[in-house]
């Protein structure tokens, strides 16, 4: 019987022919100009709503965790079937790797909506400004009411309920036009939520309930992030890919934060349906307490396990912060294994661990500033009447490998799609340039 090339060797081939386009040009054609200054228009994919659909990547993949990775051109072949159906789960694994691996440099959200009003009053209540992922979405908020002559209270719920009940109501005595809810449970601000309806206030929030889209039994408008479940699977799918089938796993979670239990489930749902991959242990542990309980942990981890762990999968950045020196300390290689991912936006340390092959080989981030953006379009969709828009960002997959093409020297992720000017586009009724969906990194 045939067998499928590997994850490893398919991604070798994959670079070595990257190398050689970049190294020459086609006939008839000119060589690609060094980067410039300011990116390009990003090519668009139209959709109504909804995510676009995700094709399926080239026949070839993946290498060690230090081996370097080109993101390879996108195919809509489906892969090839084998007899085997353990390998085909890893082989599929693999090509959904490669997916989320690809550049971000290809719009696949709204190209229509309204025009935009000018002198409009917002509030952004923010869960806790410490929190990165919060600072990130208030300053593409910030960054896109200004482009719009919008005015935008930001107001600090401090990390807690009743701070962020104070916000909230804050919030709504202001009689803006608009509250944007940023990190705050919906269901945890019931009278808010009804006081802002009663007054006509549209909301619309950012991780205020576990999926994405309007917010099921309570009056808010949409529920911007991507999907979590998704984001939790794909660094499950890629311990399954790279290790070809046979990881062991350690999931570290924290299950009173919002949506740890489902993207544990999510992660274990995956390493599951990997016949020749193990899920040794999930310790819960409070991320007040990661400091103090996760180095005992770790030793007790390498004691029960040894070199049967491989793979570490995390639902929050803050347990990689102590698992690294932890690991350290045991005597453990930075290069690993165990091979650490986590679910979360990185920041500087995490950047910089991932660039250095040093403790963590990649995480799931959310496009922070973008979802600025967006919220700030779904809420003049609110305003205009209109359904929310159905954008879902896809599921991408920070390694050392692509690192540079949507992250480069500032340590957050930015996808190149343009998102910027199709926004600006929409809101004041320009038709934005419709092109080709090509997935390959910008020159």
């Amino acid at each position: 019987m045939k067998q499928p090339i590997t994850f490893g060797r398919r991604l070798i081939i994959l670079g070595l022919g990257w190398l050689l386009l970049s190294a020459c040009s086609l006939p008839g054609q000119e060589a690609a100009p060094p980067p410039p200054a300011e990116a390009p228009p990003a090519e668009i994919v139209p959709s109504e709503a909804g995510p676009a659909p995700t094709e399926t990547a080239p026949d070839e993949t993946q290498a060690s965790p230090t081996e370097a990775l080109v993101a390879p051109e996108p195919t809509s072949e489906a892969p090839a079937a084998t007899a085997d159906p353990a390998a085909d789960f890893v082989y599929q694994a693999g090509e959904q790797v490669v997916t989320a691996l690809r550049p971000s440099n290809v719009w696949s959200g709204p190209i229509s909506g309204s025009l935009a009003p000018t002198d409009r009053l917002i509030v952004f209540v923010a869960s806790d400004l410490r929190d990165a992922g919060v600072r990130g979405v208030s300053e593409g908020v910030l960054e896109a009411s200004q482009a719009l002559g919008w005015q935008v209270q930001v107001l600090d719920g401090q990390g807690n309920e009743a701070g962020q009940t104070g916000a909230f109501n804050q919030a709504v005595s202001l009689q803006p036009a608009g509250i944007i809810l940023a990190g705050v449970e919906a269901q945890e601000q019931p009278a808010g939520i009804e006081a802002a309806a009663a007054a006509g206030i549209p909301i619309v929030g950012w991780h205020v309930a576990p999926t994405p889209g309007p917010v099921a039994g309570w009056p808010v408008f949409a529920n911007v992030m991507t999907e979590a479940g998704a984001m939790a699977e794909m660094t499950a799918l890629y311990a399954v890919a790279q290790s070809e089938g046979t990881a062991g796993v350690v999931i570290l979670t924290d299950s009173t934060l919002s949506g740890a239990k489902a993207q544990v489930e999510a992660m274990q749902a995956v390493i599951e349906q990997c016949p020749g991959c193990t899920l040794l242990a999930v310790p819960d542990i409070p991320l007040a307490e990661v400091s103090n309980q996760l180095p005992q942990q770790t030793r007790a981890l390498l004691d029960e396990h040894g070199e049967a762990w491989t793979y570490t999968l995390t639902t929050h950045e803050a347990f990689v912060d102590i698992l690294g020196p932890a690991l350290e300390a045991a005597g453990k290689g930075a290069a690993g294994p165990p091979f650490n991912l986590s679910i979360g936006n990185g920041g500087e340390a995490a950047y910089q661990r991932v660039r250095d092959h040093r403790f963590q080989v990649g995480f799931v981030p959310e496009p922070l500033l973008l979802h600025g953006w967006q919220l700030v379009d779904e809420l003049n969709r609110a305003w205009a009447g209109q359904a929310w828009s159905g954008y879902v960002t896809p599921v991408h997959l920070v390694t050392a490998e692509n690192i540079e093409f949507d992250e480069g020297p500032t340590n957050r992720y930015e996808p190149d799609n343009g998102y910027r000017e199709v926004y600006l586009d929409i809101w004041q009724g320009v038709e934005p340039t419709t092109g080709e969906a090509d997935g390959e990194p910008r020159q």
